[in-house]
């Protein structure tokens, strides 16, 4: 016979088992509404920037006036290689690899020497700069900028004016001096009603304006003038009459002969052209003189008929030639006499004469006091 401590004992231990048995159903559950830890993901290397293309300075041969452009081209070369460049040694290897001549063998002489130099590129540039920068630079500078005159456009005027003044670093104050007193009257004109400018960069600004306003009105105007002017590519036939009669109102009076004369002499002192002459030609040129040459055409006219000795044009230039040379080198004058020329039924010719004849070689001389007998 069980007793009530036993029973008790038992419903116990079954009370834990359901209690065991409600847990290990819980927990899957659990289990599967938190969802497992997510995979940390690996670190994702910084990006490398990617260092801006430059041209490469030009190679420097030792000529003072190059230097400043050759030495900014390699300082702006060596500030976009910031990733690649980064020791001193580098930037000062690269500069000596641009230079030739000269300053190439004072680079070696460092090199032999294993100057200090090339570790610092400070060091290295103020050497540079003592042997080849100008010392006169800064004056040279000031004397173009007092002497700097609006030439063309203000753009191009406004450039090379900050160029200077940048370089030289004057102040707001003088900016505003020196550039209105470069520009033209027409600009400064306009300028004195623009009261609102009080900077360097409000006066540029307001004088393109201006300049490229007054550029557009004048060609306009011109454009307006051309339009209401007349033609004057084809004339009236009223303007030419009267260019002719006056050109010929000019020409010396000159006499001229009689009707019926037969004088041979000519009443003009020009020379008069024997026969025709040859229309002129333009000249030949290499190109073609090589393409006749080649193709076995004609020297002169380019014909492939004929040859040059039997071309028409160098037989009528021969033929010309020949008549200029023939003529008479000055022309007959004219009689000034009053008196008409005589013609031909009034010409009276002198009498002829008979010559003496030949007396014979063996003919006996004769008694002179008998010739009259």
């Amino acid at each position: 016979m069980v007793s009530n401590a036993e029973l008790q004992q038992q419903v116990e231990e079954l009370q834990a088992l359901v209690q065991q048995l409600q847990q290990a159903q819980e927990t899957p559950s659990l289990a599967q509404e938190t969802p497992p830890p997510a995979p940390t993901p690996p670190p994702v290397p910084a990006p490398v920037p990617k260092e801006l293309k430059i041209s490469e300075p030009p190679e420097f041969h030792g000529k003072a006036s190059e230097y400043q452009a050759f030495i900014t081209h390699c300082e702006l070369y060596l500030r976009t290689r910031r990733y690649s460049l980064l020791d001193d040694e580098d930037k000062v290897a690269f500069v000596i690899s641009r230079l030739r001549g000269r300053p190439a063998d004072w680079a070696r002489s460092l090199i032999r020497t294993d100057s200090p130099l090339l570790s610092s590129w400070e060091e290295f540039r103020a050497e540079m700069d003592s042997m080849y920068e100008n010392i006169h630079e800064r004056e040279d500078l000031r004397i173009r900028l007092q002497n700097l005159k609006q030439t063309g456009s203000v753009i191009n005027y406004s450039t090379e004016f900050k160029t200077l003044a940048n370089t030289l670093g004057i102040d707001e104050e003088s900016k505003l001096i020196f550039f209105k007193g470069g520009l033209k009257s027409t600009v400064k004109k306009s300028l004195a009603y623009a009261a609102d400018v009080d900077t360097f960069d409000n006066l540029v600004r307001r004088a393109i304006t201006i300049d490229q306003t007054q550029f557009f009105a004048e060609k306009h105007e011109k454009a307006d003038k051309n339009a209401h002017r007349p033609n004057q590519s084809q004339p009236s036939r009223d303007s030419s009459r009267q260019s002719n009669t006056s050109s010929n109102s000019y020409a010396p009076h000159r006499p001229s002969a009689p009707p019926n004369s037969s004088s041979p002499h000519s009443s003009d002192f020009s020379p008069r052209p024997l026969g025709p002459r040859p229309s002129p030609h333009p000249p030949v040129t290499d190109a073609e003189k090589d393409h006749r040459e080649k193709n076995g055409l004609c020297r002169v006219c380019g014909s492939p008929d004929h040859w040059k000795k039997n071309c028409p044009r160098y037989l009528a230039k021969l033929e010309h030639e020949k008549q200029q040379t023939s003529r008479l080198r000055y022309p007959t004058p004219v009689s000034t006499s009053s008196v008409p020329p005589a013609t031909s039924a009034q010409i009276i010719l002198p009498p002829v004469t008979a010559p003496a004849l030949r007396r014979p070689e063996n003919s006996t001389p004769q008694d002179p006091s008998r010739q009259d007998a």
